[in-house]
């Protein structure tokens, strides 16, 4: 660190709060420390000590091997590499030990892993049940919602499942006595009861169900039961924007499919 002072004497506080912060940082001492979590702290250890044993155990079964070549070689050199059958089989049983507890530490990691993948899974699940989907499968062929913001990271990201019937859309109802709705938005323009899309056999229906609150059609207001086909885009209150996907009528219809990220 550089300390730059004045030798001036109107600058004397300012001198003497640099040369104080000096000498306080001349004391830091910087220590170097790996950023990883204790669990593959633990691993790492493990997997240390099991290379150092095992360069024990080499060393051992190397003066063993030699020890026993030596025949003809006076004691004194004999003894000198021999080695304490004691002291190997100790450093086996150490070894074989430290061995199953990294295999233990590994398998506890993968089983925290296999939870987390089933606990996506079943959140997925949950949420397709709702009506909601982050993702949709390339097999399944069912009509949806896809939302659109402005931001590119955030647009196409939720998927609300149209399935054969009635969907209602609206704003969350503060009385748990009343049905709430199937899919539910937020916002001062939204009405609790705002608009319905059917799905009857692959073809899509919007019909608004408030004069107070508006629902466009690609741009448009519509006021009466309107049929929506696949790519247009809806806009509820004006401030919630959809666009919508119906696999099945852009086959039939040979449209270019919009392909969902």
């Amino acid at each position: 660190m550089l300390a730059t002072i004045s030798p001036a004497n109107t600058h004397i506080d300012e001198t003497l709060a640099t040369l104080r912060y000096a000498c306080q940082a001349s004391r830091i001492i910087n220590r170097v420390k790996v950023n990883e979590s204790q669990h593959d702290k633990i691993i790492r250890e493990l997997r240390s000590e099991i290379d150092r044993l095992k360069s024990l155990h080499f060393e051992y079964e190397r003066k063993r091997i030699l020890s026993e070549s030596m025949n003809t070689v006076p004691k004194a050199i004999i003894d000198k590499f021999a080695v304490n059958e004691i002291e190997m089989e100790n450093l086996r049983e150490l070894l074989a030990e430290r061995e199953m507890e990294l295999k233990r530490a590994q398998k506890s990691w993968m089983d925290r892993l296999k939870e987390a993948e089933d606990l996506r899974k079943s959140d997925m699940l949950l949420l397709r049940r709702k009506g909601l989907a982050l993702e949709l499968s390339k097999d399944l062929h069912q009509a949806c919602l896809v939302n659109l913001t402005d931001d590119p990271m955030l647009s196409e990201t939720l998927f609300y499942i149209l399935p054969p019937g009635l969907v209602t859309i609206g704003r969350k109802r503060s009385t748990t006595t009343g049905t709430q709705p199937d899919i539910i938005l937020d916002g001062p323009l939204i009405a609790h009861n705002h608009c319905t899309i059917e799905n009857n056999n692959g073809s899509l229906f919007v019909t608004p169900e408030s004069n107070d609150f508006q629902t466009y059609i690609n741009g448009e207001i519509v006021t009466s039961r309107t049929q929506v086909h696949h790519g247009d885009r809806l806009a509820f209150g004006g401030s919630h924007f959809y666009r919508i996907n119906n696999p099945g009528e852009s086959e039939k219809g040979n449209n270019k499919v919009i392909v969902i990220r």
